[in-house]
């Protein structure tokens, strides 16, 4: 007779069934920590096995399967996050060899990982992949194509602790006025990442209808220009006060009429492609005994708020993230506690 077993894994608070079907081993979370609930799923199951009307999962090739699930998440992504799933998931399952849905299984997920890992693919990296496979999965699921999700079976990663590079206060005055001397028309948008903390993709869609200089602040907005229309990363508008330092640097950059809209635009006065803006920051950095980039100016504004004893949930507001993020970024850095605190 076929069997369903069930069980409470260690550390889960919910019960599971396990069972073979079609050859295949099957686990399914049964979302209750109710033992006779849990049991009479089982019961139910059992049923179902024995007299062969256990519903089947929708058959659908694997191609198929990827581009419908590319096709929902379109409007739950941006253009280019969809993009990067995307290849995550073909690349993920092309090196697994899958050509089927079901054959999509916990062991050889945990392999590819394993493998990815000796080939030096950071934990945070194979993170990401396992978050686009199980979000995959999950979709399946609800879709009927599956009868689990075999990623949740599938360990994290354990991370370390990030890598924070930031600049001091002098290297902040020598960045200044390396792009001053070297690239005046970046000053505007390299002051603005450092002294309002913009993720790169948020300061190249700034417009100057985002930059109030008379009430203050550079406001972070979902907009449409043209054909082309972009949500912040967060999806959440927000407001960062202009700082005296960097009021003076946006006043001198509008003094002249552009008849470009972007308040950052490419010499040819259109938006800057992510990689080419990035590409001449090396070159202006060429030489010059400096190295960073726009994420390491965004950090350095994070970290420079912390250094104040500004609370986290200010500092999370102000760029973008949650607290949580904030915390785990700039923890070594927050001043919520003096000396005299912990001497007793």
């Amino acid at each position: 007779m076929d069997r369903v077993h069930l069980r409470k894994k260690p550390g889960r608070t919910t019960f599971e069934v396990s069972f073979t079907h079609n050859g295949k081993r099957v686990f399914q979370a049964l979302k209750t920590s109710d033992r006779r609930a849990a049991a009479a799923i089982r019961a139910d199951l059992e049923y179902k096995l024995r007299n062969r009307i256990l519903q089947l999962p929708r058959e659908i090739p694997l191609e198929a399967a990827i581009d419908a699930f590319i096709n929902y998440q379109k409007g739950r992504r941006t253009p280019k996050g969809l993009k990067i799933d995307e290849g995550y998931l073909r690349r993920t399952l092309a090196k697994m060899g899958v050509d089927d849905l079901t054959n999509v299984t916990s062991e050889g997920v945990r392999a590819q990982f394993m493998a990815m890992r000796a080939d030096d693919y950071k934990a945070k990296t194979i993170n990401r992949y396992r978050e686009v496979l199980h979000c995959f999965c999950h979709w399946a699921m609800k879709e009927s194509y599956l009868f689990n999700n075999p990623i949740a079976r599938v360990e994290r990663y354990p991370e370390p602790a990030p890598e924070i590079r930031y600049l001091s206060k002098e290297e902040q005055s020598r960045a200044i006025n390396l792009f001053r001397a070297r690239g005046p028309q970046l000053l505007p948008l390299i002051a603005t990442c450092l002294y309002a903390g913009l993720r790169r993709a948020e300061a190249i869609w700034l417009v100057r209808e985002n930059i109030d200089i008379q009430a203050g602040y550079v406001r972070v907005l979902a907009k449409r220009v043209g054909d082309d229309s972009w949500q912040p990363k967060t999806r959440r508008n927000r407001a960062v006060p202009i700082s005296p330092l960097l009021r003076e640097i946006l006043k001198e950059a509008f003094r002249t009429p552009s008849a470009s809209p972007w308040a950052f635009p490419s010499p040819q006065g259109l938006r800057w492609d992510e990689d080419n803006l990035s590409q001449r920051i090396r070159g202006v950095l060429k030489n010059s005994g400096m190295q960073f980039n726009l994420l390491t100016l965004r950090h350095t504004f994070g970290t420079m708020l912390a250094m104040k004893g500004i609370p986290t949930f200010k500092v999370a507001h102000l760029m973008g993230n949650s607290e949580q993020m904030v915390r785990r970024h700039y923890a070594a850095f927050i001043v919520e506690e003096t000396k005299e605190d912990v001497a007793f």
